[in-house]
Order: structure tokens, then C-alpha cells, then sequence
């Protein structure tokens, strides 16, 4: 069984779309303050912990990327529930993974392909990031 198309597609652009605005997906009490992303456990090399927060978000945005794919391959959406709170318009990614496995299905080939990523409006720990993926 497969999700449709359509369905996995909005929850795709829902998830670029609010990726925008990082600052809102956080527990903290300071919208926008950023969490370094902590390393995967399957990482294989060790990477220093950007010290810029253009790099910070860039790297957060990439993290969170991973993770996606991560849940779409395996259905385990852990890790990708850890970069949002319930209120984040970015949870419905993981909503939506969780109700396709729950109801027997699978994702098939889908993955997002992170194209580029323009971090700007950057003040303090706080900033935008544009991102643009495919999703073959």
C-alpha cells in the first residue's frame, strides 16, 4: 500500500515551506534560539560543531533533512520528532509518516534530494533559511 501521491506531496512542500521559519519550531522560551544538532549515532566521521550561526542553521536544516529521509526509509520517526515541537506546522511530516505505516503502507523511492540552502535575516542565534529540495 502506498500513500497517495498528492497527500505526501503536500506534507512535502508543508514541510520546505515551514522550514523557512526555523525560529518556530522550538521548545524554547526564545523563539528562534537554535539547538546544535547533535551527531547520528551512524556517522561514521567526526564533524566539528558549526560556530556560526549561518552554519548552525544550515546544519540544522541538513540534520533535519536526514532525519526525514531516515523515517521515510524506515518508518521510525524518533529522531525527526526531536526537531519540533507539537505545535510546529513541521510535525505534520512525521504525522503523516507515522498514519502511512500505521495503515500498512511504505514509502516508495521518495526522499528529499537538499538542493541548496540560503541562510539570510541572520540576528544573533536567530535567522531564516530557504531551502530547496527535489523529491524524486
Amino acid at each position: 500500500m502506498r500513500a497517495p501521491t498528492g497527500t505526501l506531496l503536500r506534507a512535502g512542500l508543508t514541510a520546505i515551506v515551514s522550514l523557512a521559519l526555523v525560529a518556530g519550531c522550538t521548545d524554547d522560551p526564545k523563539p528562534g534560539t537554535l539547538k546544535t544538532p547533535t551527531a547520528t549515532p551512524t556517522s561514521t566521521t567526526a564533524s566539528p560543531t558549526p560556530t556560526t550561526p549561518e552554519a548552525q542553521i544550515e546544519a540544522t536544516m541538513r540534520a533535519y533533512f536526514e532525519a526525514t529521509n531516515n523515517a521515510i526509509k524506515t518508518g521510525d520517526v524518533t529522531e525527526l520528532r526531536s526537531f519540533s515541537s507539537s505545535g510546529c506546522p513541521c510535525r505534520a511530516v512525521v504525522t503523516s509518516i507515522t498514519k502511512t505505516v500505521q495503515d500498512g503502507g511504505r514509502f516508495e523511492g521518495l526522499r528529499y534530494d537538499v538542493q541548496s540552502i540560503t541562510v539570510h535575516d541572520v540576528e544573533g542565534n536567530t535567522g531564516l533559511a530557504e531551502v530547496l529540495a527535489h523529491l524524486p
